[in-house]
């Protein structure tokens, strides 16, 4: 396996090795995967030569729903091309919960936040 495969299984060690030494006990662990169409793409799209691509997606889906099942991950994915990710891993079991954020309404959000802390409002005297 190569370096790419290697991050992927470093990602979950830990929450593996304190499953194994607390069962039940062992924390949660949260992985994030950002722009995770940039690494998860669909198997067979990427014509590179190497195959790295599909086996990240293999390890990925190795580490996700193996042989030793973690109870103690929760694997976030965010990409904005949720049509580029490999259908194995939108699954039910895998990452079958989607939430869609409104850019928009992040931008208004956020020039709200801005300007409130632009112009505080006055504190009456007293």
């Amino acid at each position: 396996m190569g370096g790419s495969e290697e991050k992927i299984r470093d990602l979950f060690k830990d929450a593996e090795k304190e499953q194994a030494e607390q069962g039940e006990a062992s924390m949660l662990h949260i992985i994030i995967l950002d722009e995770m169409d940039a690494i998860c793409k669909s198997r067979g799209t990427v014509r590179d030569g190497t195959g790295v691509s599909d086996s990240v997606v293999n390890q990925l889906l190795s580490k996700i729903d193996g042989v030793d099942s973690l109870n103690n991950v929760l694997l976030i994915g965010m990409t904005n091309r949720k049509d580029m990710i490999d259908d194995a891993l939108l699954r039910p079991g895998r990452l079958e919960v989607s939430e869609r954020t409104n850019e928009r309404t992040n931008e208004r959000t956020n020039e709200r936040k801005r300007l409130q802390h632009t112009h505080p409002h006055p504190h009456p005297q007293t």
